[in-house]
């Protein structure tokens, strides 16, 4: 008989578990709330083949032969990348950090001796990322947690964490803004919600897969601005100017060469809540008037 799945060879399948990442998915929750929920959510699944493929193949080339950074990507002693933003009556004390949307290895690295640095990463592919682990024999030096950016503030609560950071990963949400609301959600007064993205990343990959939303630095409002193909498009600076303060800084350079847009918001101020647990302004209506003409 013809074998349509195989688990050998230079594609090999993998096999998990579909409620690892989508049992605490309250979809009815998501339905009403979000922006065009089943949609994007359809187009996530989609993009689902592509991006365990492409993490497939990343472990097992060790990166491929144009990656240079394949040793600092998995070494247990690199230096944690965000280290400057660190408020110095931090210095000392325990330091949590959220890493949302972390992937199988987190960017920002974990060594730093200014604090005593506790870090959490949370992904909707974690199950995956550790089967792919140990079918490569690599270790994980920091455990990855299953979860999405939409559901943060059930899984953590408020004020939680002393600084939040995505990398390249909020451009993949059903509805970013309300992930913003959520990232702010677990972030602790006066902590950071730190986020590095490429410009335009859906619109310069032609949408295609999880990239179905831009997050732009560089435009005529100049401000903070997400947005998709679909005519939405939210000044984040104005939507969240009563809890955050926020410092943009467009086209900023790596060690390794990425260029990439970073964005520091500065919680100040309690995300205000509707009595069913959503923020204000979250919801569809309460966008209205911070929608902007595309």
């Amino acid at each position: 008989a013809e074998r349509f799945v195989s688990f050998e060879g230079e594609n090999a399948a993998i096999i998990v578990n579909n409620k690892d990442w989508l049992l605490d998915l309250n979809y009815i929750e998501f339905m009403k709330e979000t922006l065009n929920f089943n949609e994007y959510f359809t187009l996530w699944l989609e993009g689902l083949n592509e991006e365990i493929h492409f993490w497939k193949k990343f472990m097992e080339n060790k990166g491929g032969a144009s990656f240079v950074g394949w040793e600092k990507t998995i070494s247990p002693e690199r230096k944690f990348e965000l280290e400057s933003e660190i408020s110095k009556d931090k210095y000392g004390k325990v330091y949590k950090f959220a890493d949302i949307g972390s992937g199988p290895f987190s960017n920002c690295g974990r060594i730093t001796d200014k604090v005593k640095l506790e870090i959490t990463c949370i992904d909707p592919l974690a199950s995956v990322y550790k089967t792919l682990k140990s079918n490569n024999n690599l270790k994980s030096y920091v455990n990855c947690e299953t979860g999405f950016v939409e559901l943060l503030y059930k899984k953590f609560g408020e004020n939680v964490f002393d600084m939040v950071h995505m990398s390249n990963s909020l451009d993949h949400c059903f509805d970013p803004v309300y992930g913003i609301y959520q990232l702010l959600y677990i972030c602790d007064l006066g902590g950071q919600v730190i986020l590095r993205h490429n410009e335009n990343e859906a619109e310069n990959g032609n949408y295609k897969g999880m990239h179905q939303w831009n997050l732009s630095l560089n435009n005529p409002e100049n401000s903070f601005i997400i947005w998709n193909r679909k005519g939405n498009r939210y000044d984040i600076c104005e939507i969240f100017k009563e809890y955050a303060v926020f410092k943009l800084y467009p086209e900023q350079r790596s060690e390794d060469g990425w260029i990439y847009n970073k964005v520091v918001m500065t919680k100040r101020k309690n995300i205000i809540r509707y009595p069913d647990g959503f923020p204000v302004r979250c919801r569809r209506e309460d966008r209205k008037s911070t929608r902007l003409n595309s």
